[in-house]
């Protein structure tokens, strides 16, 4: 049954993605304005269908309302591909979200284009103190335009339990600021399985269901 509704899921998502894509690559590049993040949440809601429908993953949210109102630095947990998706339904109606992302990402075909249509902060993860200042440069522009700037402190996902050197993009990004950050962690599904993996495990599927997974939203002190 893992192997059927995981196969279901990669054949949507592909199917989806080739129909959508190219609708939010043109509509960012010749509309403007917020239309890339608009059309790229049409893309994202439909792959999000397949990850709870196909695949079974269900987002649980916890302390929703110590979400800001206005733009700040979210600081979160980087497991999968899972959070990307669901992490962006933690911000206010009609807020959008970037992220802070490694500039290879742009070179994937149909979702690093559309990522490249938006105005996401993409780094140069070897230019030390420099990709620092590419943090702080682009995250503030972004805060200003209304936009809530997602940050991986570890830099890369990391598996469930274990954790990395945090990196302090995030750290002096929001002082620089004077905004509330908050913090999204996201914990262990149900079962003790987790969503480390997802979108790889649609052809090597893990030996546990994976039912639920949970984001914690924590205030700055």
């Amino acid at each position: 049954m893992r192997v059927l509704r995981s196969t279901a899921f990669v054949i949507q998502a592909a199917l989806w993605t080739l129909f959508a894509a190219p609708i939010q690559i043109a509509g960012a590049l010749l509309l403007r304005g917020k239309w890339g993040y608009h059309l790229g949440k049409f893309w994202r809601l439909g792959i999000q269908w397949g990850v709870v429908h196909l695949l079974g993953i269900r987002p649980n949210f916890v302390g929703l309302e110590n979400m800001p109102k206005e733009a700040c630095v979210i600081l979160s947990k980087h497991q999968s591909a899972w959070e990307t998706l669901f992490l962006q339904d933690c911000v206010p109606p009609g807020a959008y979200c970037v992220f802070v992302l490694k500039k290879e990402l742009l070179r994937v075909p149909f979702i690093g284009w559309g990522l490249g249509a938006m105005k996401m902060i993409s780094i140069d993860r070897a230019a030390g103190k420099n990709a620092l200042d590419q943090v702080v440069t682009q995250g503030r522009e972004r805060l200003k335009q209304g936009f809530y700037v997602i940050i991986f402190p570890e830099g890369t996902s990391v598996a469930p339990g274990q954790k990395k050197r945090y990196k302090p993009g995030g750290a002096y990004l929001a002082p620089s600021m004077a905004l509330i950050t908050a913090s999204a962690s996201m914990g262990p599904v149900n079962r003790s399985s987790s969503t480390g993996g997802w979108m790889t495990s649609a052809s090597r599927p893990q030996n546990r269901e994976i039912f639920s997974a949970t984001f914690r939203l924590i205030p700055r002190p």
